[in-house]
This record gives C-alpha cells, structure tokens and sequence, in this order.
C-alpha cells in the first residue's frame, strides 16, 4: 500500500519561542504577523534524519519519499531579522532538532 504524506513547513520550538518574543518586546512589530517558517518537512524526512542520526534503530515500515511545498513565503525575512536580533544565526535545520531531540529524549532515559 503506497502512502503520500502531506508536506508541511517546520519550525523548531525553540525557535518559535524566540520569535514570540521579540514580537511582544518589539514595539515596532505592533500588530504585525511573525512567520515562523525554517524548512518544509514531511516524515519521510524526520525518517531519514533518524535513519542517519541512529542507523541501529528501525522504524515499523519506511515512510514513502513525496513531493516539497514550493510556496515562497515572503514574510520569512523578517523571522530571520528578528531571530538575528535575538542572537541567533538563522532557523534551526530540521536535521539539528531530530538530533537534540534524539538526545534529550536518551537523557531523559538516563
């Protein structure tokens, strides 16, 4: 049975926390809308970051490679303005927060 997931954008937590932020202590972003897109996404990638990340584990069954949301969204600028300003460089690759989460969840273990 062939299943096609549906492709979505990703955000680290992390990062969308900063950006709330900086939207409530930035009076010039009053009553502006703050983006927060870093990468689109789909479980066939997480799959892949995890395969990568820890190649000893398996999941029960291979997600289906699918297409990329192609949308160009012209309010990401300011999300990387703004998360610049709040001392970062850039959005948290998708591949970086599989990992932190990986690690996070295996400390919890400990």
């Amino acid at each position: 049975m062939t299943r096609y997931l549906h492709v979505e954008w990703f955000v680290d937590a992390r990062d969308c926390a900063k950006l709330h932020v900086a939207a409530l202590i930035k009076d010039d972003l009053k009553s502006r809308r703050v983006f927060a897109f870093a990468e689109p996404w789909s479980r066939y990638d997480v799959y892949q970051e995890v395969r990568a990340f820890r190649p000893d584990k398996s999941a029960a069954q291979e997600p289906v490679p699918d297409g990329r949301d192609m949308t160009v969204v012209d309010e990401r600028p300011l999300s990387l303005e703004l998360l610049k300003w709040m001392g970062k460089d850039g959005f948290t690759s998708l591949k970086q927060s599989v990992i932190d989460t990986i690690e996070a969840y295996e400390d919890s273990l400990k």
